[in-house]
């Protein structure tokens, strides 16, 4: 009998390693299953998160235009840099590297820093406005180089008749950041995105903004676009024209009357009531507000005694005859 106990620890053993691989092999199976079966849906989602994004798509802004369809506001195609915080690997060094091919001011690089502190990460930042082709185009060469940062083509507003209807258009601009906390319009936290400040373009501004969309686009490792899928449905809705009751070539007329002297002038239509001119001399270009003005600018506008921002006719008070 004693000879049998080796052999039957042996089998003790043996049944023991089984039992227990058979344990183990239970336990990684139902992970396995668990991981591949149970959860497979949600690992779907998280691995097409990662290899998807979707991009706000920025309607077209609505034109102004006079009572005859001559344009006073309009949009043209700029060049433009933007980055994506979230995906910048390392900020100094990118920033860094890209002053070596866009000049990037002190106050440009403060106000970039800025907007990404005061921005959630996934929001993209713009770097600068306005790019030359040439600068465009080595941007371009470059970006594989730069994760996170993209160069773009965009609109920006354009006044065509420069001055002469700054008072009734005014201007377009960033949103205040009191305009984005009260209105959930996720259009008002994009750099690129500008809304009216003052004139036609304020009033109007829900008319002329238009309904954003959605691209749903195919990234890789470093988030670089490799691929975009359009989707009809989420198209981005241009904003609707606005059509004054202003006459263009009546207003220019106006202008040239007050060139020298300086004044202001509104014509109505007495038997519809329609306002057909409504100038004030001097005046100023819309489109430094839309570009961005500068320190130099704002000084000058400020201290010109003849106070070209002041629209004499809605604004003023004059003694008749005067």
């Amino acid at each position: 009998m004693t000879g049998n106990r080796p052999h039957n620890t042996l089998n003790r053993r043996a049944l023991m390693l089984g039992a227990g691989g058979l344990v183990g092999f239970s336990v990684l199976s139902s992970r396995l299953y668990y991981l591949q079966v149970v959860k497979a849906e949600d690992y779907r989602t998280l691995s097409e998160n990662n290899r998807f994004n979707f991009d706000l798509l920025i309607p077209t802004r609505g034109r102004i235009v006079d009572r005859y369809g001559v344009e006073l506001a309009v949009n043209k195609q700029v060049y433009r840099l933007v980055l994506v915080p979230e995906q910048v690997r390392d900020l100094d060094a990118t920033l860094q590297r890209i002053s070596a091919i866009v000049d990037l001011s002190d106050r440009n690089l403060v106000r970039i820093r800025r907007d990404i502190r005061e921005n959630p990460k996934f929001v993209p930042i713009l770097v600068k406005d306005n790019l030359d082709w040439e600068t465009f185009s080595a941007l371009n060469m470059k970006t594989p180089e730069f994760p996170g940062v993209f160069p773009q083509v965009g609109e920006k507003r354009s006044y065509p008749h420069a001055g002469i209807f700054s008072h009734v258009l005014g201007y377009v601009g960033q949103a205040d950041p009191d305009n984005v906390k009260n209105d959930p319009d996720p259009l008002l936290r994009h750099p690129t995105f500008r809304v009216g400040k003052t004139g036609v373009e304020a009033a109007t501004d829900e008319i002329l903004r238009g309904q954003s969309g959605r691209l749903k686009v195919e990234v890789n490792a470093v988030g670089r676009v490799v691929r975009e899928w359009p989707d009809p449905s989420r198209r981005a809705t241009p904003g609707q024209d606005v059509w004054l009751t202003l006459d263009a070539d009546l207003q220019s007329h106006a202008a040239e009357l007050f060139e020298q002297d300086g004044g202001g002038a509104a014509v109505i239509d007495v038997m519809t009531g329609e306002l057909r001119t409504l100038i004030s001399m001097p005046t100023f270009d819309g489109n430094m507000f839309v570009s961005g003005l500068t320190r130099e600018d704002m000084r000058r506008l400020n201290s010109d005694r003849r106070r070209p921002q002041f629209n004499k006719v809605i604004s003023g008070g004059y003694p008749p005859a005067s």
